[in-house]
């Protein structure tokens, strides 16, 4: 099975006269020989102005090392910066939003390629949305009544 999250549905016929098909919904995860955490990264509310920094965690889940080849965001705005830990066995991958950053919403994928062969490129998501003041207004005047 390949290396990820996985969802699927099993379809069970029987001879049950009530309970002919059965479909019964099987989820779960398949570890490879690196994890990622987390593996959906949240920029929170992003402020005018302010600069966010988050980190993925990439490691070794046993004893099979491995390498980073490279690091990327879809987002070109987005910046992304590799730190080895202790090499082969754990990285930092920093996501660096800039506090120049102007859209509405942060939305997009960091790519992390590495030399494992059954995980040469692995994905984290990542998402944030700008902090709208809303205007202050003043309620509407109740009209007299007649």
């Amino acid at each position: 099975m390949k290396v990820g999250r996985f969802r699927e549905r099993v379809n069970i016929t029987t001879d049950h006269e009530k309970a002919g098909k059965i479909n019964v919904y099987v989820f779960g995860e398949v570890i490879g020989n690196i994890k990622v955490q987390p593996n959906y990264v949240s920029l929170g509310t992003l402020k005018k102005g302010k600069a966010v920094e988050k980190t993925i965690k990439v490691n070794a889940t046993g004893d099979t090392p491995f390498k980073i080849l490279d690091v990327s965001s879809s987002e070109k705005e987005i910046k992304t910066a590799l730190e080895t830990v202790k090499e082969g066995k754990e990285y930092l991958v920093k996501l660096i939003l800039p506090e120049t950053y102007t859209r509405p919403l942060a939305k997009g994928t960091v790519t992390i390629k590495t030399d494992d062969k059954e995980q040469e490129e692995i994905q984290v998501r990542f998402f944030g949305r700008s902090h709208v003041q809303r205007k202050k207004t003043k309620p509407p005047e109740k009209k007299p009544k007649k």
